[in-house]
Parts: structure tokens; C-alpha cells; sequence
């Protein structure tokens, strides 16, 4: 758990599936180069083996960032919950026991896998001849192990009833052209959040949306 000294407020990044912290390491830097506390939670398992992975499934993922959440709650007056991907899944589940002031959930994995992007994009790698999202979508295939898979669904589908019950101030940023999670995805959130929640959407910046062009948008 990467932090910063203790104030007031704490800002909480949580990264998603198969992902590792430097996923929001862009993030973790611009907020404490402001003097805002800023801490990169890593779920169970993640940032590992594939054994480390398999031994670590959906309900150890949410017990992981709920005894985290509550460590660093009790050091601040307030915290703030920001998610990407799964980690707004996560998130979710964090704020049926912990108040956060405000929540940002990025990218968010309600609905998964953007095949009309993805088959957009390998048109266009195979007509520029570079291959690079091949290549990253050969490797993603064979980077999650079968039983990890299967948690990963588990936790999409218990998450999604979830948004409901959200009361914090929200806010969705959601890239267009994401191939991981369909765009709908922050359309849902938005309709369960209703008034407490801001919609931004982007144009560009696939998936990894604190790594990639959009970064500094964001």
C-alpha cells in the first residue's frame, strides 16, 4: 500500500483485474505533488504469480481493500474512493461499510470486453502493420488464470446491484474507445447514481486511462 504522511483527507486508488499499482501511479503522483495524501491499494493476489492469483479470489479481493479502507480510515477525517476498472467494483463494495466523501469510478468493468472497439482495433493494426494491440490482446488472453476468470465475473455481477445504494457525491470518467469495458458501463452507473453523479466522457485513451494519451485530462 503505497501512502503518503497522514492529513485531513485521504485519496484511495484502487486498480483493477491483473492489474498492479503502477496502473495509477500518474494519479498517485500529480495528487501528492499538490500536498494531498494519496494512497495505491493492490487487491490480494495482484501485482504477483499466477499462483499468488488463484489463491486469492472475489470475497479475498473486497476483504483485502475493506481492511485497507478501514486502516487508512481511521488514520483521516475523510477519505476519498477513486477506482479503476474492477477497482470500481471494489469501490462499490467498499462503500456498503465506509463513507467516503467523494467517489470517482474509472473505466468502471459493469459490462466488460468492447468487441466492436476491439475488432476496430486490430482492423487497424493489421492496416498500419503494427500489430501492437495483437500482440497485447494475445498476451491479455494468457495473463489471467481460468479460476481468476471466473472470480472476476463473480464480482461484476454481485457489484452490479450495488450502484444503487451509492449516497457520495460521484464521478464517472469513461473513454469512448475502451476495448476492455463497453462505454455503457458509465451510462449504468450514472442512471443508478442518478443527481449525485457527473458523467465526462473522452473521446480517445483505450483503457488505461491514467498510462495512456488521456492521462492528463483525466
Amino acid at each position: 500500500m503505497k501512502n503518503t504522511p497522514a492529513a485531513a483527507t485521504a485519496n484511495i486508488l484502487i486498480h483493477g483485474f491483473t492489474g498492479e499499482p503502477a496502473d495509477m501511479e500518474y494519479l498517485h503522483a500529480y495528487l501528492t505533488e499538490r500536498g494531498l495524501v494519496s494512497y495505491v491499494l493492490k487487491p490480494n493476489g495482484h501485482a504477483g504469480t499466477r499462483a499468488d492469483m488463484i489463491r486469492h479470489g472475489c470475497n479475498s479481493w473486497i476483504r483485502g481493500v475493506m481492511r485497507d479502507v478501514a486502516e487508512i480510515q481511521y488514520r483521516h477525517e475523510k477519505i476519498n474512493l477513486v477506482g479503476f476498472s474492477m477497482g470500481g467494483l471494489l469501490t462499490v463494495n467498499a462503500l456498503e461499510k465506509f463513507t467516503a466523501d467523494k467517489v470517482v469510478f474509472v473505466n468502471t468493468a459493469v459490462y466488460f470486453w468492447n468487441m466492436r472497439q476491439i475488432v476496430d482495433n486490430i482492423r487497424n493494426d493489421i492496416n498500419n502493420k503494427k500489430y501492437n494491440k495483437i500482440k497485447h490482446y494475445l498476451c491479455a488472453s494468457h495473463s489471467a488464470p481460468l479460476p481468476s476468470l471466473f472470480n472476476f465475473l463473480r464480482i461484476v455481477f454481485l457489484s452490479r446491484p450495488k450502484f444503487k445504494n451509492v449516497t457520495a457525491k460521484a464521478l464517472i470518467l469513461q473513454n469512448k474507445d475502451d476495448d476492455t469495458v463497453q462505454p455503457r458501463s458509465a451510462l449504468y452507473i450514472k442512471d443508478k447514481l442518478k443527481h449525485n453523479a457527473k458523467l465526462v466522457w473522452f473521446e480517445t485513451g483505450g483503457h488505461m486511462m491514467f498510462v495512456d494519451e488521456r492521462k492528463e485530462d483525466a
